[in-house]
């Protein structure tokens, strides 16, 4: 007598489970959205270097950006007392 399976064998799901826990989990692409192993690809986080160019050239058109708090003082601005300018030489 053979023994009764809980899951058939067969399944897509059965060897799509099997295959992930030995070569990492599924994840998606960030460019194109599309499922991979990320333990298979060697252009992670993406799944191809297309995706990979095609951030980096987001980047570079600076479609991305980090918010950053502008951190630059602001300039001081030189004030004179109403005399000082008076006696100026050459401000007519």
């Amino acid at each position: 007598m053979k023994p009764v399976s809980s899951a058939p064998s067969s399944s897509p799901f059965a060897a799509a489970a099997k295959n992930d826990a030995r070569r990492g989990r599924a994840v998606r692409c960030p460019t194109c959205q599309k499922l991979f192993i990320y333990g298979e690809s060697p252009f992670r986080p993406f799944c191809s270097e297309r995706c990979r160019m095609v951030d980096l050239g987001r980047w570079f058109k600076e479609e991305y950006t980090v918010a950053a708090v502008d951190q630059t003082p602001p300039e001081e601005e030189a004030i004179l007392p109403a005399s000082a300018n008076e006696d100026a030489p050459g401000l007519d």
